[in-house]
């Protein structure tokens, strides 16, 4: 079951990050990631294309994060934003209130059933 979650999060960024988007003049797209594994995995993903900064800073507890204004500005102003919807709450509201251009959730989709 993981394993199905990390291919579609992978089919998720490369779609939203090097298919989709139109590159600026210098070719990389500025993408803001909420926490380590989502950066890690943006910066594999986009490659060359990105350049991708995380959200929590190294060594906080992504749970307890709060954004400063600047970092939700940032938010607002990114190319994109690789979340996880509803492990962080400060993300979620920011991405709520200042709609970034691009929003790629790559939460697992609950199936009916």
């Amino acid at each position: 079951m993981r394993g199905r979650h990390s291919a579609r999060s992978v089919r998720l960024l490369h779609h939203g990050l090097v298919r989709r988007r139109r590159f600026p003049k210098d070719g990389t797209l500025t993408v803001m990631a909420s926490f380590y594994p989502l950066q890690y995995l943006a910066e594999k993903v986009g490659g060359e294309h990105v350049t991708v900064t995380s959200l929590t800073p190294a060594g906080a507890e992504p749970h307890d994060l709060e954004l400063s204004p600047k970092m939700v500005d940032s938010l607002s102003n990114a190319d994109a934003v690789v979340y996880l919807a509803g492990f962080q709450s400060a993300v979620d509201e920011a991405i709520e209130q200042h709609a970034p251009k691009t929003v790629i959730d790559v939460s697992p989709r609950r199936r009916a059933g």
